[in-house]
Parts: C-alpha cells; sequence; structure tokens
C-alpha cells in the first residue's frame, strides 16, 4: 500500500494524506465511495478506481481499491479491510484500444466515403457499364493494395518506393525495366499514400491505355527528391512517359484527371503540373511531408 502510494516504509496510516494523493479530478467521487461505506444504513462495500501522484515522485498511476466496512451492534463502523492494487498498465491499455477503436471508425467512414466517390464518380464519367465495372473493379483493387501496405505498418506510414511499385506492377507485370523509380528512402503517412497510391494508378490505366506502357518500346521514369522549403519537407514527384504514342490532351476531362488535379491539393496542402506533351504524359506532384521517423532513413534506388 506505501510503494504503490510512494511513502516511505513505516509511515502511519492518514486518511487525510491518502486523500491528498488522489487526482483532483478524482477526489470528490471518490470520497463519496469511502463515505458511502462508512456511513449507515449500508452493506459498507466499497469499490472505486481513479488516478493518483504518488508522494515521492509525483508520478501519477492509476489504482483500484476494493473493500468492506464492518459495524459493530450499534451501526458504528470499527473496521475496513480492502486492497490497493495498481492497474496503470490495464488502464493504459484500455485507453489505448479506445483509441484504436475511434481511429478505426474514423477511418471506416472515410474509407466508404471514398469507395462511393469512386463508384458515384466512374458511373458518371462511364456510359458503358461493362467499362465502368471493370474501372471500379481495377481502382478499388489499387486501393486494396495501398492498404495492405499501411496494414504492414500499422498505419503509421508507408514507403514511397514500395506504394509506387505496388500500383506499377498490375501493368508492367514481370517487364519491369521499362519502368525507372528513383529517389531518397521516403516514408509517407497514411493520407499521402492514399493520395498518392490513387493518383499513381489513374496516371498508369492512362498510359497503359494510351501512353508509353501502350507499346513495347515505351518507358516510364519517376523520380522523387525531398527539400527543406520554409522549415518544411517538401517531397517532389516527377512521372515522365517516353517512347510512346504521340500524346494529345484529352477533350473531355473525367475521374481520373480531376482525381489527379484537384487530390493532392485538396488532402495534402500540395500542387501538381499535369502536361500532355506530344512525347509523352508528365505530372509533377509537390507537398508537404507528415513528420515520420523512417522519413530520409537511406538512399533508394529500383528498376
Amino acid at each position: 500500500f506505501l510503494d504503490i502510494l510512494g511513502l516511505a516504509p513505516g509511515t502511519a496510516a492518514d486518511s487525510d494524506l491518502f486523500t491528498s494523493l488522489i487526482h483532483p479530478d478524482d477526489r470528490a467521487g471518490v470520497v463519496a465511495v469511502y463515505e458511502r461505506a462508512y456511513s449507515t444504513p449500508g452493506d459498507g462495500d466499497y469499490h472505486a478506481e481513479f488516478r493518483i501522484r504518488r508522494a515521492s515522485d509525483g508520478t501519477e498511476r492509476w489504482v483500484s481499491t476494493t473493500g468492506q466496512v464492518s459495524f459493530d451492534a450499534a451501526g458504528k463502523p470499527v473496521r475496513g479491510v480492502g486492497t490497493l492494487r495498481d492497474i496503470t498498465r490495464r488502464k493504459l491499455a484500455e485507453e489505448e484500444k479506445e483509441l484504436l477503436l475511434h481511429e478505426l471508425t474514423h477511418r471506416v467512414k472515410n474509407i466508404l466515403a471514398l469507395v462511393q466517390a469512386i463508384v458515384s464518380q466512374t458511373l458518371r464519367a462511364t456510359t458503358d457499364p461493362d467499362e465502368a465495372y471493370q474501372r471500379i473493379l481495377a481502382r478499388l483493387g489499387s486501393l486494396a493494395r495501398t492498404h495492405d501496405l499501411l496494414v504492414t505498418s500499422r498505419w503509421v506510414s508507408a514507403s514511397l518506393a514500395d506504394l509506387l511499385t505496388a500500383a506499377l506492377t498490375p501493368f508492367v507485370g514481370e517487364d519491369e525495366a521499362r519502368v525507372s523509380l528513383s529517389g531518397e528512402r521516403t516514408e509517407l503517412a497514411p493520407r499521402a499514400v492514399l493520395t498518392i497510391g490513387m493518383i499513381a494508378h489513374e496516371l498508369a490505366t492512362n498510359a497503359a491505355k494510351y501512353g508509353s506502357l501502350s507499346v513495347a518500346g515505351g518507358r516510364l521514369d519517376v523520380d522523387w527528391t525531398v527539400d527543406l522549403k520554409d522549415s518544411e519537407r517538401w517531397v517532389s514527384i516527377d512521372w515522365r512517359e517516353s517512347g510512346g504514342p504521340p500524346v494529345s490532351p484529352p477533350q473531355a476531362r473525367g475521374f481520373g484527371s480531376k482525381l489527379i488535379e484537384r487530390s493532392v491539393e485538396a488532402n495534402l496542402s500540395g500542387a501538381v503540373v499535369l502536361d500532355y506533351a506530344p512525347t509523352g504524359v508528365t505530372c509533377r506532384m509537390t507537398f508537404p511531408l507528415e513528420d515520420s521517423p523512417k522519413c530520409g532513413a537511406g538512399p533508394h534506388d529500383a528498376t
């Protein structure tokens, strides 16, 4: 009991001292529990979970107290027997679980909203049901692969190189020599992972249908750098297609184009420059990096 409270061995029992160690926000409720237990009529049982500030170092701990008060024939309390347990570890685990549940609820809502937007915009932009079905499947598949990367890191971050590899693999298969990814090791926060993953899928889909990945001799180069800008780290991603059929700007802006142009600005406070040059599509994306302990951990160069 004394050790949990941070009191020296041999410290005399002192209800006022004990009360003073109860966290101020919990004190009134705990005192009321004890007062009810020591008053009559009643069964004398008491139980409370509350915070204390240890006398020795001021450390905040969670404790659980359980006991019973005995009364004499006249109804006067004569003895109290109980336990005091340190339950800090359990309380922290409960708080973490509650936080994770709230976070999961938030993420599920965001995912459902994103899926709803994908389906709605695709159906709005595509009149052929079969084509719309295939596009929806492809976009949801890309979203699923992106989530797999985040699940691996428990939704902390994902490598930009891994993200681009996952987005491009369905379009290049074993012909990896057609694609070059180059840049320093860069970890993206979940919001950026979802955004860049969807953009990479849209760019790759366009390249596979009309651009450099639609012919045998076409190439795709994706480079990125991280630079300081006003004391913030900004990442710049350059997508460059070459060796494909001559390119011309689309006559109508579909869901893919809108996603590419708007999402970086809306979701990441960045900017996108998309150019349908005759020699090949180029896209430059710039946005600030959210703090991540893994950012800039080492070089990366993949082909």
